[in-house]
């Protein structure tokens, strides 16, 4: 066991202050690079946490307008005053906190023979996701992601 360890120390006396050096230099570059990628990814995962929360909202709309169909928005009658209308539930759907619900856009389409039992309801939905980081963006060539997503569902 002593041969050993004196092997040991006497390899590492070897090493040069030259090589410690280099290694610090690899170090620091490896390092930045690492984190430039760590951002990408971060940027990527905030992205795709808000387009599944935008399939949320179009899911949800969809849903509402398959039993309501006629209740867009609050303007369409007396009934459908909030939270009786697509748009108002689409939008309530969105978690608060990385997805703002002010900032989607929504839009319905009905089946264009006309709404009844039967037809198709479209809930579609826009987001503009704003990066955090340079990384992605500068793969985009934009501070933002525009995230789309739509469902349908038969009016019943």
């Amino acid at each position: 066991m002593k041969t050993v360890w004196k092997h040991f120390k006497s390899l590492s006396h070897r090493i040069s202050s030259d090589e410690a050096g280099q290694s610090l230099v690899e170090f620091a570059i490896m390092s930045i690079i690492l984190i430039i990628i760590l951002m990408g990814i971060l940027d990527l995962g905030r992205a795709y946490y808000a387009y599944v929360a935008l399939q949320d909202v179009v899911a949800e709309g969809a849903a509402f307008g398959a039993t309501s169909p006629t209740c867009v928005d609050a303007g369409d009658g007396p009934d459908c005053s909030n939270p009786n209308n697509i748009i108002w539930r689409a939008k309530s759907e969105s978690p608060s906190g990385m997805v703002i619900s002010n900032s989607i856009q929504v839009s319905v389409m009905h089946d264009p023979t006309g709404i009844g039992t039967g037809k198709t309801i479209t809930v579609s939905a826009t987001y503009s996701h704003p990066l955090m980081t340079f990384v992605i963006g500068s793969i985009v060539g934009s501070d933002t992601l525009l995230l789309r997503a739509s469902s349908s569902s038969s009016i019943k």
